[in-house]
């Protein structure tokens, strides 16, 4: 039986607001995380604060459809499910609320479908706080808890089709930040676990992962009273629970205090991997996650609100029910006109006179069109205001084009030759986001996006924005948009000069590979010219008395004959290869790819374009159009009006 707080316990004030939900909160970024998703307090002259057996925090939170939900904010004394049991039951004595939630941090488990970050609803609260240890044999586990409220959880996996209520709850996060797992010291636990959990990283934030933003995911979460850190503990819980998602400590208690009172729900931001060291960077970010959630998931009204003078601040407003009740009852007291179709006379009332159809007076006539008139005049304005405050945008293009060149086989014999740079090579360095983002930062471009929604999205701004076009064979055209002329065709001759520069040093690439090729062929012709010295000497040393100019045939003269015609190809070859070396190294140190085909730039300019795909004064006709139509709309409305009345 729950606890009835005394009279010296409980200074709650009569006038407050009746709480909707309650908020439970550990430790004190998870505290002031969701204090700012929460800003507007609902007792401004209190501060927003009440006291009973602790102190709750009030606050306005949206409820969908124009409602909101009065939520109280509290936050434990420590860690630990009993605290939390007691914290949650003091919150329902004191302020019976209609939901409890349980918003924080959580350590998650190695997977392919969340990371870091991202956000775990408990569907399922597994309780292993009583635990059993018996020497030489391994712990055991009482397993409490249980599912949340049926009708809660159908909600919670219900939620992919109510995106439209959540909205873009990750909007005002920071970027998130780097991880850190191939360095010493990172990954812990079994090798196994610590090789799951590394290929389940280099997934979420490896080389050729997509940077997003964080998702949320229900399934079963673990809840004990010790901090879990050894990946062998949770060995026989997923024994019981193979879905397990994330683990914590306090679920399990709030879980016991609101059975058979309320519904309750964790939910938890994903901090750090059991197996990886947890970073205070991303404890941050994972608080801001799961209070920005929090705050969604109350849009998608969980449960009814308290319908009351109070829960909409004592302002004296009739509530919903007592709307309905109101017009129920106007309903039964006056009889109802059934709608007729336009051009007959409405049916009258048993004991009514009939009513027959009368002209209308050049004063209603005036009246009907004059408000059409003023309709139409209003949209015509409208539309004019509206195209006249698009600003122009401009689009400049950059042409470049391949130019022929000396290739890698002319230098040295059987060296591979340079091919050009494919087109689709070229536009995927071009769009690199590492390369956007200079371009960005170097011409402070999309500041806004930049302030509220961080860099990422401001880069995809500007990809969007780059067109690359293959005009010809040997022709490629690179164009993109600014709000000034100057600006955009500085951002386009800096993206042109970029991929200039990229494939420029690509093929300097190629060059210092021929003359590293070079370099073998002059070293093997050396070689083989000091053979060629080598056997000519031993040849002298052997026949000291051979004089080639007296000899007449013989095998001698062949042999002398045919060293001094080795002698002579070998320094011919060192000679050709020392030429083409020196060339090749010439080129390398000048910086030029004029070796090989070379990408040149052309003379760039720059065309306005329309600020968005439909013209501007096709534009404005259309606003005009729908003006005269919503005029026309409303005269027969109040044509239909007339004849209802």
């Amino acid at each position: 039986m729950p606890r009835t707080p005394s009279q010296s316990d409980k200074v709650l004030d009569a006038a407050q607001p009746s709480v909707d939900v309650g908020i439970i909160t550990i430790r004190e970024d998870e505290f002031r995380a969701v204090l700012a998703a929460f800003p507007v307090n609902a007792l401004p002259e209190n501060g927003g604060v009440v006291r009973g057996r602790r102190e709750y925090n009030l606050r306005w939170a949206e409820a969908g459809s124009g409602a909101r939900y009065c939520v109280a904010i509290l936050r434990q004394v420590e860690q630990g499910n009993g605290e939390a049991q007691a914290a949650a039951s003091a919150l329902l004595d004191d302020l019976e609320p209609k939901l409890l939630l349980v918003v924080g941090i959580a350590g998650g488990l190695p997977s392919g479908e969340f990371t870091l970050g991202d956000v775990v609803l408990s569907t399922r609260v597994n309780d292993y706080s009583v635990e059993a240890r018996k020497e030489g044999a391994e712990p055991t586990y009482s397993l409490s808890g249980g599912p949340v409220d049926m009708q809660l959880a159908a909600a919670i996996v219900n939620l992919p089709a109510r995106e439209a209520d959540l909205g873009d709850w990750t909007q005002g996060l920071p970027e998130r930040p780097r991880v850190k797992w191939d360095a010493p010291g990172q990954l812990y636990g079994p090798p196994e676990w610590q090789e799951e959990l590394c290929e389940r990283l280099k997934r979420h934030f490896g080389e050729g992962s997509t940077p997003r933003f964080p998702v949320y995911k229900d399934g079963v979460i673990a809840s004990s009273d010790m901090l879990v850190k050894d990946p062998n503990v949770l060995f026989p819980w997923l024994q019981t629970a193979r879905h397990l998602l994330a683990v914590e400590m306090e679920s399990g208690g709030v879980y016991r205090a609101a059975r058979g009172r309320c519904p309750m729900l964790a939910i938890r931001g994903i901090s750090d991997i059991v197996g990886l060291v947890r970073s205070d960077d991303w404890t941050q970010y994972a608080c801001l996650s799961a209070a920005a959630f929090a705050r969604a998931y109350l849009r998608t009204t969980p449960v009814p609100l308290i319908r009351s003078t109070a829960s909409v601040g004592g302002t004296g407003k009739p509530t919903l029910e007592q709307e309905t009740a109101e017009q129920t009852s106007l309903r039964t007291l006056v009889p109802s006109r059934q709608p007729v179709d336009q051009g007959q006379t409405p049916r009258p009332l048993e004991g009514e006179p009939a009513v027959q159809k009368q002209p209308l007076s050049r004063k209603q006539i005036f009246a009907r069109w004059s408000m059409a008139i003023v309709v139409m005049i209003l949209g015509i304005t409208l539309t004019i205001t509206i195209v006249g405050a698009i600003e122009p945008t401009y689009r400049s293009e950059a042409v470049l084009e391949f130019r022929g060149g000396t290739g890698g086989t002319e230098l040295v014999p059987g060296a591979p030759e340079i091919p050009r740079l494919p087109w689709e090579k070229l536009r995927e360095w071009l769009l690199d986001r590492l390369t956007l983002e200079k371009v960005v930062n170097e011409f402070n471009l999309y500041p806004e996006i930049v302030e509220k929604r961080g860099m990422l999205p401001a880069v995809d701004r500007l990809r969007r924005s780059i067109m690359f076009e293959q005009r010809q064979v040997d022709i490629i055209a690179i164009s993109s948009t600014g709000k000034t002329r100057e600006e955009a065709q500085e951002v386009t001759q800096r993206l042109a000069d970029v991929l200039v520069e990229m494939e420029t040093r690509a093929r300097l690439d190629g060059v210092r590979k021929t003359v590293e090729l070079l370099r073998d062929a002059a070293q093997h012709a050396k070689e083989e010219l000091g053979r060629a010295n080598n056997a000519m000497q031993q040849f002298r040393a052997a026949h000291p008395r051979f004089a080639p100019e007296r000899a007449q045939s013989g095998d001698l003269v062949t042999e002398w004959e045919r060293l001094k015609h080795a002698l002579e190809s070998s320094k011919q070859r060192l000679s050709e290869a020392e030429s083409k070396l020196s060339r090749a190294e010439m080129l390398a140190s000048t910086g030029k790819a004029g070796h090989a085909a070379q990408l040149a730039l052309l003379s760039p300019a720059y065309r306005p374009a329309a600020p968005s795909s439909i013209p501007r004064v096709s534009l404005f006709f259309m606003g005009l159009i729908a003006s005269v139509g919503l005029g026309l709309v409303f005269v027969a409305a109040h044509k239909r009006l007339s004849r209802w009345r």
